[in-house]
């Protein structure tokens, strides 16, 4: 059932599943008796609709992991090197007198806040400066001992999920505290109620996401097979280390 220009494509295997579903569920529309159309079919064309997908020429899940085999977490070093050359930009911007220190820092704290809470791209631009709060459990973090997660990954034809994740890492408040306080106020757009406005609107875009990444990674010579999801991968891969080791 996978066609040669899907094929040609190297199309993702849960996006053949998801075309493939659609053709059976049409298919089981235009046999389904109830409706009549085999009927008509016969009548106008001489012949009648028949369903094409089964389970034994269908894209099946081959396993509960589909990710590409080389997307991984960052390991330790690697993560610290990636953070280190994030704060290093931040300073050599400065340190010309220019005002690009400003997304510079917004930039290396977002990567940061990602990591702390094992955030998804689009989870991480969608932060409002809101969506902190306590934790009763946890008092050493302080105002930012939980966060709010309101654009969750979705199923399909359903809204974003919501999730609340809290702060583990001892770093974390001071990182948060220090953007929202000392710097973010001095972005153009700081009136808006996104954490991470752009230079150029109310909240950072998806694109400036992966290219500023894209660049750190490449710049600290980090293997390119790292990218923005990796770290969450990262924080789930730490998560159980600490718990193991």
């Amino acid at each position: 059932m996978v066609s040669r220009s899907a094929s040609r494509a190297r199309l993702r295997r849960s996006t053949l599943r998801n075309y493939q579903r659609s053709v059976r569920q049409f298919c089981d529309f235009l046999t389904n008796p109830a409706y009549g159309w085999s009927d008509e079919c016969l009548r106008h064309f001489g012949t009648h609709p028949v369903q094409v997908v089964y389970d034994w020429n269908a894209a099946t899940h081959a396993d509960e992991a589909e990710g590409e085999p080389e997307r991984r977490a960052f390991t330790k070093p690697e993560l610290e090197a990636f953070f280190d050359h994030a704060d290093e930009e931040v300073l050599r911007v400065r340190g010309k007198g220019r005002k690009g220190w400003l997304p510079a820092f917004r930039d290396s704290a977002l990567f940061k806040v990602a990591y702390a809470y094992g955030l998804r791209r689009n989870e991480t631009r969608m932060l409002d400066l809101t969506d902190f709060g306590r934790n009763p459990e946890g008092r050493e973090f302080g105002e930012y001992g939980t966060l709010l997660v309101r654009y969750g990954k979705a199923q399909k034809g359903s809204p974003p999920k919501r999730r609340s994740v809290l702060a583990v890492s001892h770093w974390t408040p001071g990182t948060i505290k220090e953007w929202i306080s000392e710097v973010r106020p001095g972005m153009r757009h700081s009136t808006s109620r996104a954490l991470w406005p752009s230079e150029r609107g109310p909240r950072i875009g998806l694109q400036r996401l992966d290219s500023r990444f894209a660049a750190y990674r490449d710049a600290a010579g980090l293997d390119p097979a790292l990218e923005f999801h990796s770290l969450r991968r990262s924080y789930i891969t730490h998560l159980i280390e600490g718990r193991t080791s």
